[in-house]
């Protein structure tokens, strides 16, 4: 993954920030939107792609 440990500041410190309430629930939205233009979306298209491959190996 090219850019997971840049993105995980951005969710763990947006779901700490809403969580213990430094930011309203409504920020959530701009917190994903900021972690998916970060590269987020090109993060879970190469967990996707990683889990299908290893999906289709045998067990054995």
């Amino acid at each position: 993954m090219s850019k997971g440990a840049q993105l995980n500041p951005i969710m763990g410190d947006g779901s700490a920030a809403v969580v213990f309430g430094r930011k309203p629930l409504s920020a959530w939205k701009d917190i994903v939107a900021q972690w998916r233009n970060a590269g987020g979306d090109q993060v879970a298209e190469e967990l996707a792609n990683e889990h299908a491959a290893r999906a289709m190996r045998p067990l054995l």
